[in-house]
């Protein structure tokens, strides 16, 4: 206990006083001898003894009387946890931390978890003085003014006044990890630390959390502790790899169910620019993980921005998450013919007549003495037409180009050596070139016999039951061994060779063809499976690596890689809020490597722009973490926090919804509770019985 006044304590020497006056009060009578009392000796000697009891009682009430009022006087003061851990007085440099992240805008009959947060804040902080240093840290903050810091609580209170829910998620213990690193650097002796949080049992901890060997002691302020039930979408994929205007497109979405109760029928919704384009339905068992399935036409092109939206529930932040897309305007194409080859059928094929404008194809025909010369970066994908013969600088060139993310679309030839194909595809990560195989007087050599209909290039050619592609007859080809697992055979001979080869390299793909787009090779040419397998596969080939933009959790670094754009072109980045940043970038090899940091504040989409026109779109969503509505009890999350963190972290439950009487026991906790009026109830109190013993009491009548 200490005393705010300790120099009234000298007072209580007053206390002596009834013991001089009681002391001195005796005066010896002269003693005279009466024969007839002599008798009354015994009753003298018994009341007398009564008569002293009553005396030292009087005594003790008065002497404590004075003592209570002077004690009362002095303004004793019974410390609280925070004070009686600090052991020190004076101005405090006071820590509050405030759970911000999207659960906190779950409700309950208190309204939302945040503003109950919001409130008791503000209770911790309406109890500092002038002379105070306090600081507020908020978890769900990207931005460097998520702490506050200055002398009173007066900073304090306007960042509580004006804040919002954040869509960042930084684990409990990061955020007072954070805090005791500012409080550590104040020069006040005496720090203190509240955390408010609804204690999210899935965002408390760090796993790389650290204890530190010193800082200040904590109060844990739960609100909001009831757990909700909840169904949060927590993943969107584009599965096409292959994405055209006017095509359908395939999607999936994972959908987990937090709640207790099943949910049939659970309805789902994609949409594409604003528009509703798909449904989805799903059965949702508790605790589980639902994998939905949407199959739309995209109309647009360019990047695109989506969302797949879910039913409203409780918890409402996870019922959307954002995804963008890329439609080629334009698929560049640079075809280079080899000499002497076969092109009539390819040419067909790709003439902008025949193809029209939905293929949006833009097609470049080179000869193979130009490739030495041509400029691959203007190109999405390359079709080698029979080429024989390749330098060491031309296939280094080209490697490299799929290996940025363009394709390759190589067509055998049967001239020349095969050094420079298998040279070309060795350095693709891929295999070795055989020599050509022919069958004699124009027989059939072989046929395509598997086709895997699962893959990209065949993706909706033969949707209706029992439809397969027909059969491709060989009357010569080319060998080829693969390499190894970074290839994969879509189409396979009946002898077991490839006859389309899929091999990927870096962020690009390649495709080898066994045969020729020649009659005298196959009958492929004349089949009515050319067109689509050729536009599949060049779709294919023109979206390596590009289909989707990347996601990015809200509150990261984003770091974004635009492809074909020079490193001199001014870019900005429009964020999902609207502002527009000049990023820090970087020029690497066919495009620029763009980096954001902190300034992902809320999820949506975020564009970079070069002055009007989008170059790249990217989805930012908050951590699928905070979807898990599980609560701990506030004694389990103080003992994991304080494991975390290695601070003593002990439990102030708070009612929110009386500020006063919050304030109160805060205030309580932190300066401990004044007891002046107590003392002065005890002296009042023995008063009252000094006068009541002095005046009821006849121990000369009871005797």
């Amino acid at each position: 206990m200490t005393f705010l006044n300790p120099l009234v304590l000298l007072g209580l020497a007053a206390a002596a006083i009834p013991l001089i006056i009681h002391l001195f009060n005796f005066r010896k009578p002269r003693r005279v001898d009466f024969s007839s009392l002599a008798f009354l000796r015994e009753v003298q000697r018994s009341t007398m003894q009564r008569v002293r009891v009553k005396q030292w009682l009087l005594l003790l009430l008065r002497t404590l009387a004075i003592a209570f009022l002077v004690l009362s006087f002095a303004r004793p003061v019974l410390p609280g946890r925070l004070a009686a851990w600090v052991g020190v007085d004076g101005p405090a440099a006071v820590a509050v931390v405030v759970d911000d992240s999207p659960s906190m805008t779950t409700r309950d009959a208190a309204g939302s978890y945040f503003d109950q947060a919001l409130a008791a804040a503000r209770a911790i902080v309406g109890t500092t003085d002038a002379e105070d240093e306090v600081l507020v840290v908020f978890t769900g903050q990207a931005d460097a003014t998520a702490a506050s810091v200055g002398p009173g609580g007066a900073a304090a209170a306007a960042r509580l006044a004006d804040i919002e829910p954040g869509f960042a998620t930084v684990t409990l213990s990061s955020a007072v990890a954070r805090a005791a690193a500012v409080l550590e650097r104040s020069t006040l002796a005496r720090r203190e630390m509240y955390v408010v949080s609804d204690l999210q049992a899935s965002t408390i901890v760090d796993t790389l959390a650290r204890p530190s060997s010193s800082g200040p002691n904590v109060l844990l302020v739960p609100v909001g502790t009831r757990t909700e039930a909840n169904v949060g979408v927590e993943a969107v994929r584009v599965v096409s790899r292959v994405v055209g205007a006017g095509q359908p497109v395939r999607f999936e979405a994972d959908v987990v169910n937090h709640g207790p109760s099943s949910l049939p029928g659970y309805v789902a919704w994609l949409e594409i620019e604003g528009e509703r384009v798909a449904q989805a339905t799903a059965d949702l068992e508790p605790g589980n993980r639902a994998t939905l399935e949407f199959s739309a036409s995209v109309t647009g092109r360019g990047w695109l921005s989506g969302r797949v939206v879910l039913e409203d529930d409780s918890v409402p932040f996870d019922d959307e998450r954002y995804f963008t897309l890329l439609v080629p305007e334009s698929r560049r194409v640079l075809v280079v013919e080899g000499e002497g080859m076969e092109t009539g059928f390819l040419r067909a094929a790709l003439d902008p007549a025949l193809a029209g404008d939905r293929l949006g194809m833009e097609v470049t025909w080179i000869a193979e003495r130009a490739l030495a010369s041509a400029r691959l970066s203007d190109f999405d994908a390359a079709v080698l037409l029979g080429v024989a013969d390749l330098g060491t600088g031309e296939v280094e060139r080209l490697a490299r180009h799929v290996r940025d993310g363009a394709g390759l679309l190589v067509f055998p030839t049967a001239r020349g050596t095969v050094d420079g194909a298998s040279a070309l595809l060795a350095a693709a990560s891929g295999g070795r070139v055989g020599a050509v195989i022919q069958s004699s007087g124009g027989a059939a050599l072989d046929v395509v016999e598997r086709v895997e209909l699962e893959h990209p290039v065949f993706e909706g050619l033969f949707d209706r039951a029992g439809a397969e592609p027909e059969r491709v007859t060989l009357f010569r080809r080319r060998a080829y061994e693969p390499a190894g697992a970074g290839e994969n055979t879509v189409m396979r001979l009946a002898g077991g060779d490839p006859f389309l080869q899929e091999i990927r390299h870096g962020r690009g793909t390649v495709l080898w063809v066994a045969v020729a787009p020649d009659p005298a090779w196959s009958d492929l040419p004349t089949r009515g499976l050319f067109l689509p397998l050729l536009y599949r596969s060049l779709f294919l080939l023109t979206s390596s690596g590009s289909v989707e933009g990347g996601q990015f959790p809200v509150g990261s670094a984003a770091e974004l890689f635009v492809s074909r754009v020079d490193e001199t072109v001014p870019l900005e980045v429009v964020t999902p809020a609207g502002d527009r940043i000049a990023p820090t970038r970087r020029g690497i090899a066919s495009g620029v490597l763009v980096r954001l940091d902190g300034t992902l504040d809320r999820p949506g989409t975020l564009s970079v722009v070069d002055r009007a026109r989008v170059v790249h779109r990217a989805a930012v969503n908050t951590d699928s973490r905070e979807s898990e509505p599980t609560r701990l009890e506030p004694d389990e999350a103080a003992v994991r926090l304080s494991r975390a963190t290695g601070l003593r972290v002990d439990v102030l439950p708070l009612d929110t919804a009386d500020t006063g009487r919050a304030r109160d026991l805060v205030a309580a906790e932190r300066d401990g509770v004044e007891w002046w009026n107590v003392f002065l109830l005890l002296a009042l109190l023995t008063l009252v019985a000094e006068s009541a013993v002095a005046a009821l009491w006849k121990p000369e009548a009871g005797a």
